[in-house]
């Protein structure tokens, strides 16, 4: 009889255990850092359909990112193995670390690869962020807007919304609609076509809006969504208007 109730007080608190610490959705996305950025990122990923579970220390933090649509947020220390673990790090496909310290970011990342293998890891470029310690680490580093996108790069879904990562990312990027008009580059693929950097966000056909692929064949009047430093812009349009004016 007491081996019986020990079996079951074992289920019984294993299964309170297990609610306590277990997420309520199984997420595909964990995002750190629920500063202003991180939330405007993961509200866009969250009301595109992602399951996404945002991690902050702070609590004010927390409680305005409990507002999101489609986010679950912990308030937590990201960099504590024993939190990862718990918030089901081994089973996600992508950690963003987007808070504002690269110092922070690379912890994260770090930690989460080397005891969680996460397969994507992704660090937000800071104004100041050195991209060479963060390749050395093999961590991607993305503007919290190209990073958005990344994730719905196969659907149109709420690509609009990017725009207010854009302006919160203080000048890294800019987005730009520009019409093609090169006869060099009609019927060429858009993996074929030098656009300098940019990431396609969109690409507008006859008042349509498609999904871009690197497969994709350019016509002329084509619009294509552009999203990369005023850099690399300048060079995809011209790339885009070469002979646009012979």
């Amino acid at each position: 009889m007491i081996d019986s109730y020990e079996r079951l007080a074992a289920v019984f608190f294993g299964g309170v255990m297990a609610r306590l610490f277990k997420p309520k959705v199984q997420q595909t996305v964990i995002v750190i850092g629920a500063d202003e950025v991180g939330r405007l990122f993961a509200s866009i990923l969250g009301q595109a359909g992602e399951s996404v579970l945002l991690l902050d220390i702070d609590a004010e933090r927390c409680t305005q990112a409990k507002e999101l649509r489609g986010v679950q947020v912990i308030c937590a220390d990201p960099a504590d193995p024993e939190t990862l673990r718990r918030v089901g790090a081994e089973d996600t496909r992508w950690l963003f670390a987007m808070t504002p310290d690269d110092e922070t970011n690379l912890l994260v990342c770090q930690v989460a690869r080397a005891l969680f293998a996460v397969p994507r890891l992704v660090a937000r470029a800071n104004p100041a962020s050195d991209p060479n310690r963060f390749k050395a680490q093999q961590i991607e580093l993305m503007s919290p807007a190209r990073a958005a996108a990344a994730v719905l790069e196969r659907t149109t879904a709420q690509r609009v919304e990017l725009l207010p990562l854009v302006e919160a990312a203080e000048g890294l990027e800019q987005m730009a609609d520009i019409e093609v008009l090169s006869p060099a580059h009609i019927g060429q693929p858009l993996e074929n076509i030098p656009l300098g950097g940019c990431f396609v966000v969109a690409l507008q056909r006859d008042g349509q809006v498609i999904v871009p692929r690197g497969s994709t064949g350019l016509q002329m009047g084509d619009v294509l969504t552009l999203l990369g430093s005023a850099e690399e812009i300048n060079r995809a349009r011209e790339q885009l208007w070469l002979c646009g004016q012979c």
